[in-house]
């Protein structure tokens, strides 16, 4: 789900309206929903609240160098091992 949505869902039922919608989509169609582009814990709520378990963004990281990225990857998985879910079955994601 585009970051441009995700921005706007707080403040404008338009916006939160399309992001509820491309939920309701995903889960009909089976498919998992990410949110791009999450910049706050409010974000986080209203999404989860929606059913999007999925996101990404400033919210839970900040762009890293290629180099640090795995090391990143781990620390998470070693603190929340439930909470991360790889979004392709190969763990690539």
């Amino acid at each position: 789900m585009d970051r441009s949505f995700v921005d706007e869902m707080i403040d404008s039922p338009a916006a939160e309206a399309v992001v509820r919608g491309a939920v309701e989509l995903g889960a009909r169609l089976g498919v998992r929903v990410v949110a791009e582009g999450v910049e706050t814990a409010e974000q986080r709520a209203a999404l989860i609240a929606l059913g999007c378990t999925s996101a990404q963004g400033y919210h839970f990281c900040r762009p890293l160098p290629a180099g640090k990225i795995v090391a990143a990857l781990r620390q998470l998985t070693d603190s929340a091992p439930a909470k991360i879910v790889p979004l392709r079955a190969d763990d690539a994601s």
